[in-house]
C-alpha cells in the first residue's frame, strides 16, 4: 500500500512539472478512426489545394473510412482503396518529391498520398470510380 501511495505521489509531482496546454496548443483526439481519416482529408487537403470533401467522398463511398477494407476482387486495399502497383508508382514519385517514405498498410499514409497525388497529377483522380462518378466531367 505504502509503494502504490509513493507511485501515484510520484506521477502527481511528475505531472505537475509539466507544462500546461491551452487553447491552440492544446491536442485533440478524434473520437474515431472515422474522424481521424476526415480530420487528416482535411488537412491534406487543404495543404494540397484540394477540395476536403472530395477525399472524404471518395473515403467514405470507396471504403466507408475502413483501413480494413478490401475491394476490387483483393486488388485493392485499405481506407483509399489502392491497388499496390497504383500505390508503390505514386509513393515511388512522393519519395522523389519530399524524402519521405509512405507505408501501403497506413490508412493515414493512404490520406496523405492521394492528396499529394491529385494535386501532383490531377488527372489521376479517375483512377477512383467514386469521384469519376461524382466529380468526373467527361474521361481523363
Amino acid at each position: 500500500m505504502k509503494k502504490q501511495i509513493m507511485t501515484v505521489l510520484l506521477a502527481m509531482a511528475i505531472a505537475a512539472s509539466l507544462p500546461r496546454l491551452t487553447g491552440a496548443d492544446s491536442i485533440a483526439f478524434p473520437a474515431s478512426p472515422k474522424a481521424s481519416y476526415m480530420l487528416l482529408a482535411d488537412e491534406e487537403g487543404s495543404a494540397y489545394g484540394i477540395p476536403p470533401s472530395e477525399i472524404k467522398t471518395v473515403l467514405k463511398s470507396e471504403s466507408g473510412y475502413s483501413q480494413d477494407a478490401i475491394g476490387d476482387h483483393g486488388m485493392a486495399r485499405g481506407v483509399a482503396q489502392y491497388h499496390k502497383a497504383t500505390f508503390d508508382r505514386y509513393e515511388a514519385l512522393y519519395f522523389n518529391q519530399t524524402g519521405s517514405h509512405l507505408s501501403y498498410l497506413l490508412g493515414t499514409d493512404q490520406v496523405k498520398l492521394m492528396a499529394w497525388q491529385w494535386r501532383n497529377y490531377p488527372k489521376s483522380r479517375y483512377e477512383w470510380s467514386t469521384w469519376r462518378r461524382i466529380y468526373g466531367k467527361g474521361s481523363a
